[in-house]
This record gives structure tokens, C-alpha cells and sequence, in this order.
């Protein structure tokens, strides 16, 4: 219905108020006003979608230290660099314990290496740059050799320093790598394999040096170390027996030659610091190329030749 006016009326022009409004646009009784639609509030992230976000973004901070380039490998502590971490704990100390041994009695560093992946780079090129980045054996002589291998890549190399490409030649390599490691790496049998392709390589290097190895490495320097050292126990109790003794003599007033007085302290204080100066001093030998003493010393410097042999598993 049309008011005077020409617009409809409110109500559908019926004259009438809206339902539920009386003429004062008050509600009636028992009449509700439905509320407008209100807008949804923002999804919230399921559980499982945030789990799987954040483990993706581990494994994109984890994927780039797998595959370090070869010459960001740090320089290992011992024969063995298991950084693929394939190699079980009585093989590694087996493994060390040849290189150390051959060090002794050869000079000539053996080296084990085991990375979990290559990144942009042939095996031959990762052994080359660690021979050279880690100085594998004395410099000038280079008497080293490598035995890298890529898990991921399933691919191995023997690299041989200068000094003994008379000994490892292309064609002695090439043996070791297929009667010694590619049977056991075929299996996945990285302890067993690694340690005897070592001690196929510490055999020949053995051979023409004239020396027997028996894979127990010398540990004359350790023993003496443990028996003359003081350490920072003994060290401890020596200071406190000579500040009791000096107090003890303070308080008895003693100038002669007691062992409180002037004369028996000046002697009590130079047999202490003689004894610990003199066990420090022969405890304290180590380090060199020939020993472990402070990590292995088979990285003086030296340098790949560029003979060897490489191989897939």
C-alpha cells in the first residue's frame, strides 16, 4: 500500500507495524530480534600442519651440513674421520690404532674418511681438496693416502700422496679397492671393509719400510705421562700441605732450621716445585708427528699426488 507521500509503507504497506516492532519500533512480547550474521574469525593452523611445517623447515637447515663441501670438513683428531658416523666403535679404534702404529714406525699417514654426502663435487675432487685442506702426511715428503668414501653417493676413493706412489701404485690401489672394500661396502658392512682395506694399504707401506706391524701402537709416552704427571689433584694436596706446614711454623716462631722456620721452609718450597717442575716436565712429551698426544699427528702439510683408484659400491 502507498502512503500520501508515495513510498510504501513500512510493513509491506499494510499499514501495520513490522513484525515483532510496535509503533515505537519497541519488540513485542515473546518477540526476538535475529541477530545479523557475524563474520567467521580466521582459521586457525591445524595441529598437524604446523608439525609438518616445522619439520620441513628442519630438514631444509639440516640438508646443507649433509653436504658440506669436502674442504669444510674440519681436520679430524685420528685416523678415522666417521663423520658419516657408518663405522661401529671396535672397527674405529681398530682403525686408529693401525694408523697410529704405521705413523710410528713408517712416518707415513694413513687416513680414513667417511662423509655422508658429496655437494656439487666427484669423489676424486673431494679427495683431492681434503688430502690437501687436512695436509695429509709431512710436508715435503708427503708419505699420506686416503681412503674416502660418500655414503650417499656409494662411491669410494683411494688418493695417495707423492711420497708413496712407489709403494700404492694405480694398479695396487685398484686390488685394494676390489678385493678388500667393495665386497664388505656392498653389504653395508662399513667397519669391516674400511678396516681391511686399511691394513691391505698398511701392509704395503709396511712392506717396503722393512717394518712388522701388529696392530697394538706404541704407548710408552702415555704410560710415563700417567706415572710422572702430578695433575691438578697432586698439585692441590702439595699446596696444602706446604700452607699448613708454613703455618704451622709461623706459630711456633722458629727462625733456624726446624722445618717451620725460614731454612726448612725454603727447603720444603724447593723440593715441592722441583718435583712438580721435574713431573711436569717428562709427563708433558707428546704431540708430535709420531703420537696422538693432542690428536693425530699425521697432518703436517702434506700433498695428493693424484694416483689412486676410485670405484662404486
Amino acid at each position: 500500500m502507498v502512503g500520501a507521500t508515495g513510498h510504501p509503507r513500512p510493513g509491506g504497506g499494510t499499514g501495520r507495524p513490522a513484525r515483532g516492532l510496535d509503533h515505537g519500533g519497541r519488540l513485542g512480547r515473546g518477540e526476538r530480534v535475529i541477530p545479523a550474521h557475524k563474520p567467521s574469525p580466521p582459521a586457525r593452523p591445524r595441529p598437524g600442519s604446523l608439525t609438518a611445517l616445522v619439520l620441513a623447515l628442519a630438514l631444509c637447515l639440516a640438508l646443507p651440513a649433509a653436504a658440506l663441501a669436502a674442504r669444510d670438513w674440519p681436520r679430524p683428531t685420528a685416523p678415522l674421520a666417521d663423520y658419516a658416523q657408518v663405522v661401529p666403535p671396535k672397527y674405529a679404534q681398530a682403525i686408529d690404532a693401525l694408523g697410529q702404529e704405521l705413523l710410528q714406525k713408517t712416518g707415513a699417514a694413513l687416513v680414513v674418511a667417511t662423509l655422508p654426502a658429496l655437494e656439487d663435487e666427484t669423489i676424486e675432487e673431494a679427495a683431492v681438496r681434503l688430502f690437501e685442506t687436512w695436509g695429509i702426511g709431512k710436508k715435503g715428503e708427503d708419505r699420506g693416502v686416503l681412503i674416502l668414501v660418500a655414503v650417499s653417493q656409494r662411491r669410494l676413493r683411494i688418493e695417495v700422496g707423492y711420497g708413496l706412489e712407489g709403494v700404492i701404485t694405480d694398479a695396487a690401489a685398484g686390488r685394494v679397492r676390489d678385493q678388500d672394500l667393495v665386497p664388505q661396502l656392498k653389504q653395508n658392512q662399513y667397519g669391516p671393509g674400511l678396516l681391511a682395506g686399511s691394513q691391505a694399504l698398511a701392509r704395503l707401506i709396511a712392506a717396503s719400510a722393512g717394518v712388522e706391524l701388529t696392530g697394538a701402537p706404541k704407548a710408552k709416552a702415555k704410560a710415563k705421562q700417567r706415572s710422572s704427571g702430578w695433575g691438578l689433584g697432586g698439585i692441590f694436596i702439595a699446596l696444602l700441605v706446604f700452607w699448613l706446614l708454613v703455618r704451622l711454623g709461623g706459630r711456633r716462631g722458629g727462625g733456624g732450621g726446624g722445618l717451620g722456620g725460614r731454612g726448612g721452609g725454603d727447603l720444603l718450597t724447593g723440593l715441592i716445585l722441583g718435583s712438580m717442575l721435574g713431573g711436569g716436565g717428562r709427563g708433558g712429551r707428546g704431540g708430535g708427528f709420531d703420537s696422538f698426544g693432542g690428536g693425530f699427528g699425521g697432518f703436517g702439510g702434506g700433498m695428493s699426488g693424484g694416483g689412486g683408484a676410485s670405484g662404486g659400491f
